[in-house]
């Protein structure tokens, strides 16, 4: 089958996913002692989720300093959150607690 533009549907599939790159890394600032998503923190999520496709790796790295419970629901709730509109990803979790920092850092 061939477009109007002279180019198969199937070339036209095909430049589709070779042309998709990885979005750049994301870092989230969180509030002292919070875990708690912002609006702003959900709109730089949905922007970068908008990049991913399903089966792809989302990599979170959660700082909290002295607190892994902290550092572990910070990546938890960016993980449910860009699941929520990404299905099929794959999460890896990793928590940095000898950091003074209150982010998590979101790559793929």
């Amino acid at each position: 089958v061939t477009n109007p533009g002279g180019m198969s549907t199937t070339a036209i599939a095909a430049f589709s996913v070779l042309s998709a790159t990885k979005p750049s890394a994301l870092l989230l600032g969180f509030a002292k002692g919070s875990a708690a998503l912002s609006r702003g923190e959900e709109g730089q999520l949905r922007a970068y989720a908008s990049e991913l496709v399903g089966g792809a790796t989302l990599h979170l790295v959660a700082y909290a300093q002295d607190n892994v419970t902290l550092a572990k629901s910070r990546a938890t709730n960016v993980a449910r959150y860009v699941t929520s509109i990404v299905h099929g990803l794959h999460v890896s979790l990793t928590e940095v607690t000898t950091r003074a920092s209150n982010a998590v850092r979101v790559t793929s």
